[in-house]
Order: C-alpha cells, then structure tokens, then sequence
C-alpha cells in the first residue's frame, strides 16, 4: 500500500492535514453525518475525533513527552484498507482485543476493542518492527 504524501508541508501543517483526513475518513463527513466503516464480518468500526492524539503520536524515549507521528500520519488511510479487507491481513480475536495485521514489509497492526453491543472501537495503529513486537505477533497473531 502506497503513504499518504504531504510534501512541502511543515510538521505543523502535516499534522493539521492529517487530523483533517482522519476525521473525514473515519468520523464524519462534510455534513457531519457520522462516517460508518464495516469489517469484512459486517461489525461496525467506532472512531472518535479524541482518537486522533494517541493514535498518531509516540512517547519520546529522551524527553519522555508525547510527539506527532509521521510515520503514522503517512498510513492514515490504512487503517480503513486493513479492516474492511480491502488488501490482505490476518484477523486476530484475544478476547476483547480485536488485531488486524498487514504483515508487508511495513509489519502494520490495527488494534480495536469489542465493545458490548458488538461493534469494534478503534484504538490505535503502528508499524510494528521492533523484536520485541514482531515476537509478541508472531506468538499471538500469526498462530
């Protein structure tokens, strides 16, 4: 799957572009009618326009603060891809933990929350490379 370009902008603007392309993707339309994303098993995909800070932001290991993803910004619209099937990942159900897994170059995770009246709350997305997330995959996910 192709990132999400933003060239030319400055870490402001693209952070500024991108909340704008997941709330219009994920939360609601121009005329604010709630936006409705189904999994290929028809359960309906909850986001919240407050999912936008945790979900693309990471913890500074130096400074310990929270900080704008760019690597996740360029998959904003991956998120949708992954769980409606439109290109291949393997679903994972761990109780009330929902996974969906692009395994690609990019090892890319989706994780969603069963919520009681069976729809799936969306909690965050990241490229997951590091060791000690491709084990944690490779031990619950992929088996």
């Amino acid at each position: 799957m192709k990132c999400y370009n933003y060239k030319g902008l400055s870490l402001s603007e693209i952070e500024n572009k991108c909340r704008e392309k997941f709330i219009e993707t994920y939360v609601k339309d121009t005329n604010n009618n709630r936006i409705i994303i189904k999994t290929t098993a028809g359960e309906r995909v909850v986001f919240n326009e407050n999912d936008f800070e945790h979900a693309f932001s990471f913890s500074d290991k130096t400074s310990g603060d929270e900080k704008f993803s760019l690597q996740r910004a360029r998959r904003v619209l991956w998120i949708k891809k992954v769980v409606t099937g439109s290109c291949p990942s393997v679903r994972k159900d761990l109780g009330r933990q929902v996974y969906f897994y692009y395994n690609s170059a990019q090892k890319y995770l989706v994780f969603l929350k069963k919520m009681s009246r069976g729809d799936l709350r969306f909690i965050t997305h990241y490229v997951a490379k590091s060791g000690k997330k491709q084990k944690w995959i490779k031990k619950h996910i992929l088996t």
